[in-house]
C-alpha cells in the first residue's frame, strides 16, 4: 500500500486504509501534501498539510502539542470516521473528534487544503464529519473561518508556533473576542 498510494498521488483514504512513513495524500490539483514531517533541525514528527510546491510552509499541524518520536508513524481512518495518528507502538498519538459517526467514511485532501471526512457520497461542505478548517495552526488560508460558530460551538483562532523548529502552540492568538 505504502508505494501504491505515493506513486498514485492519491486525495483520498477510505476507512481501514492509512498512510504511513514517507506516504502523502495529495490535492487534485497538486496544491497541497498531507504526512508526516519534521521541522527544521527537529528530530520530532508531526502531522501537518504544506504546499506541495513548497514544502518548508506548513499551513496545518494536526499533533502540534504531541509530537511522534520517528517517521514511523501512520494516519488511519477509523471505520466510524475518526482519523488517528498511530506511533511505531500503534499508541494513539492525535485523533479527531466528532459527535458525528460515519457509516462509509473517507478522508480527502481538498485543493484548498482543508482535510475532511464525509461519507464516501456526500461532497457537500454541510455534511463533513470533521474538517480541519475546525482547527487552524498558524496559517489563514482562503475559504478558512476565523472566529465563533455558535452552531457547532465553535472557536476557530490561529496560535503561532513556538519557535521554526517546533509548532506546539506559541506565544501569539489571533482570533475574536465575543
Amino acid at each position: 500500500m505504502e508505494g501504491l498510494l505515493q506513486a498514485l498521488q492519491a486525495d483520498t483514504i477510505s476507512a481501514l486504509e492509512s498512510i504511513m512513513g514517507s506516504d502523502t495524500l495529495v490535492s487534485s490539483g497538486q496544491s497541497f501534501e498531507l504526512g508526516l514531517f519534521s521541522a527544521g533541525n527537529s528530530e520530532a514528527w508531526y502531522l501537518g498539510i504544506w504546499y506541495k510546491n513548497f514544502p518548508t510552509i506548513v499551513v496545518w499541524v494536526a499533533n502540534r502539542e504531541n509530537p511522534v518520536a520517528d517517521s514511523h508513524g501512520s494516519l488511519k481512518l477509523s471505520k466510524n470516521g475518526s482519523l488517528v495518528l498511530l506511533d511505531q507502538m500503534n499508541n494513539t498519538i492525535w485523533s479527531s473528534t466528532s459527535s458525528q459517526v460515519a457509516e462509509d467514511p473517507v478522508a480527502q485532501l481538498l485543493e484548498n487544503g482543508n482535510l475532511v471526512v464525509r461519507e464516501k457520497d456526500t461532497t457537500d461542505s454541510e455534511g463533513y464529519i470533521w474538517e480541519s478548517f475546525n482547527l487552524p495552526s498558524d496559517t489563514l488560508l482562503p475559504e478558512m473561518k476565523v472566529g465563533w460558530d455558535f452552531r457547532k460551538g465553535l472557536n476557530r483562532y490561529l496560535t503561532s508556533w513556538k519557535n521554526a523548529s517546533d509548532p506546539s502552540l506559541g506565544e501569539y492568538t489571533y482570533g475574536i473576542e465575543n
